[in-house]
């Protein structure tokens, strides 16, 4: 017999009510014969009109000032230790701690060869930490390795390896929208190294999706061999004046490739692209599905539409509103292949975001200095 306060409630439609809420529901306009539906589903309602690129945590940790920063670390028994070591200036291997300005850096050596500090983290501070290099539209919910490595660009505190293992495993959002199952599988074989960015160009397409607001169904998918810089453009309709537009936006960018790969695909074979890229001096090769080289572009649709899931699914929103914070994410993760991110190899530098903002803040920088 229920207690009293439980009395008069219909647990069948709790279930109900409970079951609609974890349901996928596809956006307004999308279509049941999608053939990315069992890999992509867009899910909530539209509501927010744009995608914010931070949350709560990212105001709280920027109201945090270096002293406030120094009493913790100080007060801190997790980081005695790497206090002592820095007043001793003991270094083990590649690794070693030190005090600047009083805040508590950790010197590191990684595996490119190239040292750089990272801002010893207290214990208050690492659960927004661990949120914001995860959770945000920006970070876009990426797996664990990729999740460490950005972590380690610019903070570290000790066991923040099996931290970043366990936030992630356990995130709502990711157990939510799952993996993509359809991971490619292919042989091992020699592929030609590349170094000059954007000289080759990998390209293919994602569709069709549910239909946004705005009209678009697919995406335009290209990355760069030698950087892993991805670039994806929304399209409304898989036809080759659509594609040969959204290459045209992508040159203006990154200048005319010397080739382009693609798959046997109509649009990419059609006279109107092959003619295009014969008048921009690009030479088009066609590839079968497994070839080798396509392997890129497969891992990048697998991990982009799963970022889409999880954006759509915590902002409420068109996929189209969540590419450009989907493309900043992925542009802005080390790779595992180069230890760089693509966005540091064609840029030269790595994009400013909202770790390095808060790592300013804390260290009390103002705003940078202009280069002339």
């Amino acid at each position: 017999e229920p207690p009293p306060e439980l009395e008069g409630v219909n647990y069948a439609s709790l279930t109900e009510q409970i079951e609609n809420a974890v349901a996928p529901k596809p956006i307004p306009g999308s279509t049941e014969d999608s053939t990315e539906g069992d890999t992509f589903q867009v899910l909530g309602n539209t509501k927010e009109l744009c995608v914010m690129p931070t949350s709560d945590n990212f105001s709280r940790l920027l109201q945090v000032s270096p002293a406030s920063l120094i009493t913790e670390q100080k007060g801190d028994p997790t980081l005695k230790q790497f206090q002592d070591s820095s007043k001793e200036g003991i270094a083990k291997r590649n690794v070693r701690f030190q005090e600047r300005s009083g805040i508590l850096y950790r010197k590191y050596l990684d595996r490119r060869g190239v040292e750089f500090d990272q801002v010893v983290v207290p214990q208050a501070y690492r659960q927004d930490l661990l949120s914001l290099v995860h959770g945000e539209s920006w970070s876009g919910h990426l797996g664990v390795k990729k999740t460490k490595n950005r972590l380690l660009q610019e903070y570290y505190w000790p066991g923040c390896f099996k931290d970043v293992e366990r936030f992630v495993k356990s995130c709502d959002v990711c157990q939510r929208v799952g993996k993509p199952g359809d991971k490619a599988k292919f042989p091992m074989k020699l592929v030609p190294v590349i170094t000059e960015p954007f000289r080759r160009l990998v390209i293919d397409t994602v569709g069709p999706l549910p239909k946004t607001t705005s009209g678009y169904r697919h995406i335009l998918t290209l990355i760069c061999p030698a950087t892993k810089f991805p670039e994806a453009v929304p399209l409304k309709e898989l036809s080759s004046v659509e594609v040969v537009n959204a290459l045209l936006s992508v040159f203006a960018r990154v200048g005319f490739p010397a080739e382009i790969q693609s798959d046997q695909g109509t649009i990419f074979t059609s006279a109107l692209t092959t003619t295009f890229l014969e008048r921009c001096g690009v030479k088009l090769l066609h590839s079968s599905v497994y070839h080798p080289q396509s392997n890129s572009i497969e891992k990048l649709h697998s991990v982009m539409k799963r970022v889409l899931r999880a954006l759509c699914f915590e902002r409420k929103t068109d996929w189209e509103m969540c590419l450009p914070a989907t493309m900043f994410a992925l542009r802005t993760a080390p790779h595992e292949t180069t230890g760089f991110t693509p966005a540091e190899l064609v840029y030269g530098r790595r994009l400013r975001s909202p770790l390095r903002m808060l790592r300013e803040s804390w260290e009390g920088q103002g705003d940078d200095p202009v280069v002339v």
